[in-house]
């Protein structure tokens, strides 16, 4: 006869914690990726826009000082 344990859990439960930090790790993964992506971007614009030449900056509405300033900005922000 298989006596009960007070502290063994209900059948499912670790399934259902497993599949939730399952669910979470692939959250933050997915976070990570976007925020990595947009990085990304955010530094191939600005090294694109410091190889724009200064009539195509004038179409643009920016100036080359403008241009330089957004080019020095750490990818982050």
């Amino acid at each position: 006869m298989r006596r009960f344990n007070i502290l063994e859990r209900p059948l499912g439960v670790r399934s259902d914690a497993r599949r939730s930090n399952v669910r979470q790790s692939l959250q933050v993964v997915a976070s990570l990726t976007a925020l990595i992506w947009r990085w990304t971007c955010r530094h191939r614009q600005r090294r694109d826009l410091s190889d724009l030449s200064d009539w195509q900056l004038r179409d643009l509405g920016l100036t080359r000082d403008e241009a330089e300033e957004e080019a020095r900005k750490p990818f982050w922000r």
